[in-house]
């Protein structure tokens, strides 16, 4: 018999020490990275010092709907049960809106400071500081924990200057109010997704409806869901329809109580324009939201309808509006959707998709007060951009060489031109940090504090 010829066992070779501490390690949650958690208190406090003149001792209200809100207003001068009660009936309204929720805050202030503004406008810039960091966090998750997507959207939200009329006019409290419980909600329903438990699904409902008892504009949110739902690649079925009922049956209520308020004065007879002049204005908001985005220019706090030629015609900028329009939102889509990576492409649908669902209500199909736009209405519809910039500006800045003489360090080195005068007289005097350079944070505290000397 012919022996068996014993192979020889391949030698398996074990890593080394040196291979095993080599392994890089898993990345820390952004609260335990130093410089990240730095990073996030520096967006919070530029956005305060960017809000601070609104919260000087001559701080007043404005003659516009502030006197509906709270000068003027019985409602917001009580927090008595009765009053309460009163708040919460369907039938009641205050400027033509049912936001039970945004007037008890005010009543709140309205008893510890009466009639003086200041303490209204804290409350306000306070609540828009921490729809700031729920920015942050929002689009950290959505990004599947990209910290500079998340902070990049986060110090653009903070500080854009169209938020500006929805955060520093006191009438504006349910702006900030629904912004916070609705991004409450969107936060949450990822925790859902993240852990099926059914008590976080509850409290996605309950943030829900705190937010359209704050303003009616939060009632696309179970759109919103479903995607979210699209973006994490959710299998859509008939489980995750049925659990969006109850969010569809509130948001129904809900729209159909304000379209009954508002029937009667605010909402423009159809016949005042065309469907085609109505199509018109709906893609001139849409553009110009988007052009205010990237140049926030010739900011107005009212953007009035355009007058009417004696045949009837609108400007030019109207009629060629709609085709701006469609090229905005369809062009990036379809290039997108022929790309192999459909990753860019779902970040482009949650990105346009939750900025269309946010802005439609506010576009004018239905004409609702005399302004064929608004800078507060653009207050949530912006995240989903900063989304869709966030992420790309990302993917972009990747292919940049970070070797010495690349492009990256060519737009460090012109940065610094620019900068380095003016922080390096800081940072000799300041007591070393390690890694982090506070200079930027005392030049900026400093040159507001100049500012409000002088001024």
């Amino acid at each position: 018999m012919a022996k068996k010829i014993k192979q020889p066992q391949k030698e398996t070779k074990q890593p080394s020490k040196e291979a095993k501490q080599a392994k890089p390690a898993p990345a820390k949650a952004w609260y335990k990275n130093t410089m990240q958690l730095v990073v996030v208190l520096v967006i919070l406090l530029i956005t305060y010092i960017c809000f601070s003149p609104a919260l000087t001792d001559k701080k007043e209200f404005t003659n516009w709907d502030d006197p509906g809100y709270v000068v003027e207003q019985p409602l917001a001068k009580s927090l008595s049960k009765e009053n309460i009660n009163t708040l919460f009936k369907p039938s009641t309204q205050v400027m033509l809106n049912y936001h039970p929720l945004t007037m008890i805050t005010l009543a709140m202030n309205y008893s510890s400071s009466e009639l003086n503004a200041k303490p209204y406008a804290i409350t306000n810039v306070i609540i828009h500081i921490l729809n700031t960091f729920l920015v942050f966090y929002f689009l950290y998750l959505m990004s599947r924990k990209k910290f500079w997507v998340g902070a990049l959207g986060a110090l653009w939200f903070g500080i854009h200057p169209m938020h500006v009329e929805s955060v520093a006019w006191i009438a504006e409290r349910k702006d900030v109010l629904y912004c916070f419980f609705f991004l409450l909600s969107c936060i949450t329903y990822i925790r859902y997704l993240e852990t099926r438990k059914i008590a976080l699904l509850f409290a996605v409902f309950v943030f829900f409806v705190l937010s359209c008892l704050s303003k009616a504009m939060a009632v696309p949110l179970p759109l919103v869901l479903l995607l979210i739902d699209f973006y994490f690649q959710r299998k859509i079925n008939l489980k995750v329809i049925a659990e969006k009922i109850p969010f569809l049956a509130v948001a129904v209520w809900i729209g159909w109580n304000a379209t009954q308020i508002q029937a009667d004065q605010a909402i423009a007879d159809y016949g005042t324009f065309t469907t085609l002049q109505r199509l018109m204005f709906a893609s001139y908001g849409f553009m110009m939201y988007w052009a205010k985005l990237i140049l926030p220019l010739k900011l107005s706090a009212f953007y009035p309808y355009p007058a009417l030629g004696e045949d009837g015609g609108i400007p030019l900028i109207y009629n060629v509006a709609p085709l701006i329009a469609l090229a905005i939102a369809a062009i990036p889509f379809w290039i997108l959707y022929k790309r192999e990576n459909k990753e860019l492409f779902r970040v482009y649908v949650f990105g346009m998709g939750f900025f269309i669902l946010m802005v439609a209500l506010v576009l004018q199909f239905i004409s609702v007060g005399a302004a064929v736009m608004a800078d507060r209405y653009s207050y949530l519809p912006y995240i989903g951009a900063f989304f869709i910039i966030g992420m790309f500006v990302r993917i972009v800045l990747s292919w940049f060489s970070p070797e010495p003489g690349g492009p990256a360090a060519a737009v460090e080195g012109f940065l610094r031109t620019f900068t380095d005068p003016v922080l390096d007289p800081v940072r000799r005097v300041m007591p070393r940090t390690g890694m982090l350079d506070f200079s930027p944070i005392v030049v900026l505290i400093g040159v507001q504090i100049l500012q409000a000397v002088i001024c």
